[in-house]
């Protein structure tokens, strides 16, 4: 997509995964960076499309896109689900623009440290709390086992 002509025209534009249909990792960083360096590649100019506006694409302007208008933005009296990284790791180093590290060098899971959805703590220090992995993990297991068997 043309984003710099899109959003000089006032489009506004949003940045997501779609299903695991088309790319099992839903991982929102491993849209960013490709989405930026496409962008400039095929403009064949390196500030054609700036990271912190695939960033807001990715965030206020996702929401915007996709009319929620009540989220997208950390504001006192909105609902907010919050990812927290570790800008302590050699790829964070030296951190001088913390918009760069989430667009060229987090590693999705690898770099999330905490998360917290509608204010309540689901990941603590890179550990889900709010599930049993293993219990889950193995009932996915199952239902495919399933599925896969249904379908034979």
């Amino acid at each position: 997509a043309p984003i710099r002509r899109y959003r000089d025209a006032g489009v506004t534009l949003g940045l997501g995964t779609d299903a695991v249909a088309s790319n099992n990792d839903l991982d929102l960083t491993e849209e960013i960076k490709p989405a930026v360096l496409a962008q400039r590649g095929v403009a064949g100019d390196p500030t054609a499309v700036r990271s912190t506006e695939v960033l807001d694409m990715a965030t206020c302007e996702g929401a915007r896109a996709v009319r929620f208008p009540e989220v997208g933005a950390l504001e006192v009296g909105r609902p907010a689900d919050v990812v927290v990284l570790d800008a302590t790791s050699t790829r964070a180093t030296p951190l001088h623009d913390p918009v760069a590290f989430v667009a060229f060098a987090a590693v999705g899971a690898a770099d999330v440290r905490d998360v917290f959805v509608g204010g309540r703590q689901v990941v603590a220090d890179g550990v889900v709390t709010s599930i049993d992995v293993a219990e889950a993990t193995e009932r996915v297991r199952a239902a495919s086992a399933r599925i896969v068997a249904a379908l034979r």
